[in-house]
This record gives C-alpha cells, sequence and structure tokens, in this order.
C-alpha cells in the first residue's frame, strides 16, 4: 500500500491529477465488471491498463493532441463500451423454464 501511496504522490506532479486518477481507477473498474476472481482481475487489469495507454498515446500522436487527455478519453471509452456489453442481456433462457 506504501507503494502505491509513493507512485500516486509523485505522479501527481510528472502527469498530472486526472491521469493519475483515470489509471487508477478505470482499469479495475473495467476488470470487475468481467470477473470477480483476484488473479485474472489483477492480469486483466494490467493487460487493460497497457492497452488503454497505447492507445491513448497513439491516438493522441495521430490527432496532435494532449497525450493525458487521450488516454482519459480512451479509457473512458473502454469503461464504457464494456458496461455497455455487460448490460446486454440475452433474449432468450438457455435451460429449463417453469410455464
Amino acid at each position: 500500500m506504501s507503494m502505491v501511496s509513493y507512485t500516486t504522490v509523485s505522479s501527481f506532479e510528472a502527469v498530472g491529477a486526472i491521469l493519475v486518477v483515470a489509471l487508477l481507477v478505470v482499469p479495475p473498474a473495467t476488470a470487475f465488471l468481467w470477473t470477480k476472481k483476484l488473479v485474472p482481475l489483477i492480469q486483466l487489469t494490467c493487460i487493460l491498463g497497457l492497452v488503454i495507454s497505447v492507445l491513448g498515446y497513439y491516438l493522441a500522436y495521430l490527432m496532435d493532441s494532449s497525450i493525458a487527455g487521450m488516454i482519459v478519453a480512451v479509457s473512458g471509452v473502454v469503461f464504457l463500451a464494456s458496461a455497455f456489453i455487460k448490460s446486454l442481456k440475452p433474449k432468450f433462457k438457455l435451460g429449463t423454464s417453469e410455464v
């Protein structure tokens, strides 16, 4: 926990508060939509953080915009897309049903 605190405090000056908070909150929240087990949650969080960062950096380069803002925007889109996909419920039920 002390390493997370140290990293967070030192990152505020380097990259900004919005990016730090977004990268601490959005990847775990997105991963939590897909799994509830700890080890897959940590693995998916790491993968999502890496993908969001690389995609945000690349899109910021293509659009010639702020890197931090684009990473936050990409993370928001990924979270909203995951929430939308998880909210879709099938129109039918599998298995036996009672009449």
